[in-house]
């Protein structure tokens, strides 16, 4: 029991992460990751928060992994709703400021990214499945037998 409480913290805290890094990302004003071009085009066409956008794919996407015969956890639904709500209380606390000059929008994308590999270090090391982007990619490795990077890339 303790290490499944150890696991979840780890969980926690990862997804915490993966949220601090796609705010700052996002914030840095140079550019946006695929999936958060998406997420910010429905926010914006749809007035719905970033954060909720995030979870709603996320959940769409869930539905497209479980057709594809795809197994998912309880790591899979707390990264769809946890990481949503991260950013959403992140950017309305408004705690990361936009950068003045190019350079320091350079070193928040760069800090940005750091954070998000750090936040999936602990995801992944908490090992309560795959995200559902993950799960996707992993799903249409699986059914075409294409090469993994292949498929992430077409994710």
């Amino acid at each position: 029991m303790k290490q499944y409480v150890f696991r979840l913290v780890i969980l926690v805290i990862g997804l915490f992460l993966f949220a601090v890094g796609i705010v700052l990302t996002l914030r840095a004003n140079i550019g946006y990751a695929p999936w958060d071009v998406l997420h910010a085009g429905l926010s914006l066409k749809t007035g719905i928060s970033f954060g909720w956008i995030s979870i709603l794919v996320g959940l769409l996407l869930i539905v497209i992994v479980l057709l594809l015969g795809e197994k998912i956890g309880f790591g899979t639904l707390l990264n769809i709703v946890l990481v949503g709500i991260f950013i959403d209380v992140i950017m309305a606390l408004n705690i990361i400021p936009l950068p003045a000059q190019l350079p320091f929008s350079i070193l928040m994308l760069i800090g940005g990214l750091f954070v998000i590999s750090l936040g999936s270090y602990f995801y992944i090391k908490s090992a309560f499945c795959a995200g559902p982007r993950d799960s996707l990619m992993v799903a249409l490795a699986r059914i075409t037998r294409l090469p993994i990077g292949l498929c992430r890339s077409f994710v």
